[in-house]
C-alpha cells in the first residue's frame, strides 16, 4: 500500500513544483505535465523514485542532521530533473 502511494505521489509530482515555480500555470496543469514526463520516461524517474525513498531512510536514521542535508540536495536534484525533462 505504501508503495503505491509513493509511486502516486511522485507520478503526480515529481516535476509539478518546480513548474509552477517557474512558469504561470496552474496546479492541474502542472500535474498533468508531471504525468506525462512519468509516462514518457518511467525507468529513470522511477530510478530517481527510488533514491530519493532511500536518502529520505537514510536522513532518517540519521535524525534530523541527515534530513537537514538531504532536503535541500533533492530539492536542487529535483529543479535539474525538471531541467532537462
Amino acid at each position: 500500500m505504501g508503495a503505491c502511494f509513493a509511486f502516486t505521489a511522485l507520478y503526480t509530482t515529481v516535476v509539478a513544483f518546480p513548474i509552477l515555480i517557474d512558469t504561470e500555470i496552474s496546479a492541474i496543469k502542472a500535474i498533468q505535465i508531471s504525468m506525462l514526463a512519468v509516462r514518457i520516461n518511467p525507468i529513470p524517474l522511477i530510478f530517481c523514485g527510488f533514491l530519493v525513498s532511500f536518502g529520505l531512510l537514510m536522513g532518517v536514521l540519521c535524525v534530523i542532521i541527515g534530513l537537514i542535508i538531504a532536503l535541500p540536495v533533492f530539492g536542487h536534484a529535483t529543479w535539474h530533473l525538471y531541467r532537462m525533462l
